[in-house]
């Protein structure tokens, strides 16, 4: 290895240390899949997981965890978002941590992307969507990074709204337009900022927008 250049080395060393890596990934899974059963009949007697067993059972339940976000990147379907609840309430069962750095930073991105979308072509698909994102990211509680989102719908969504909401008193579909300001308020609320005198004139209208649709 010495003769070698630095980045053939690296490269070398990089394929060595990746194959350990996935023995000991082989290996917590095995010990993991074997320790589950004694481990819930410990629980189920009053006894408390061994703290060896959750150190498995994080690096296990956060690879599955964020494999599975990550296998999603493109379309977050029902099935995916259930698969990775189990995951959650497995862990939480367990009292192991879940560490979700791959998740939070696919999260980010795809809040940030959907807003900037939403901002760009107003619409109440768009604005469905981007809570769907939302809803899901608060329902496994990833805590992604939105700053930058909040950036986005306050300089490009927020001002705005007023004029929405004029509007809707004149609309040829008032249903569907007040849905979509409901929406918005929904975003923005999830967003930390503060919509409530939005609310209350929508409300006026058709109440009540301040609760999040339920049909994600």
């Amino acid at each position: 290895l010495k003769d070698l250049f630095i980045k053939e080395r690296r490269n070398i060393i990089n394929e060595l240390l990746q194959d350990k890596l996935d023995k000991f990934s082989s290996t917590f899974q095995e010990l993991y899949s074997e320790g589950k059963m004694p481990i819930s009949q410990l629980q189920e007697i009053g006894l408390e997981v061994p703290e060896e067993f959750k150190i498995v059972a994080e690096y296990t339940l956060s690879k599955a965890f964020n494999s599975t976000i990550i296998e999603s990147i493109k379309v977050l379907n029902e099935d995916t978002v259930q698969k990775a609840l189990d995951i959650k309430s497995e862990a939480e069962k367990i009292g192991a941590k879940l560490h979700k750095k791959p998740s939070k930073e696919i999260f980010t991105e795809k809040i940030t992307r959907n807003m900037n979308l939403l901002a760009e072509n107003p619409e109440i698909q768009q604005a469905h969507k981007t809570l769907n994102i939302l809803t899901v990211a608060k329902q496994l509680n990833i805590d992604p990074l939105i700053k930058e989102a909040q950036n986005i719908y306050f300089n490009k969504i927020f001002s705005q709204i007023p004029d929405l909401l004029k509007h809707l008193w004149n609309s040829g579909n008032l249903k569907q337009d007040k849905k979509f300001i409901g929406y918005l308020l929904n975003i923005g609320e999830m967003l930390d900022i503060n919509v409530e005198k939005f609310y209350s004139e929508l409300n006026r209208i058709m109440p009540p927008a301040n609760t999040i649709i339920k049909d994600l």
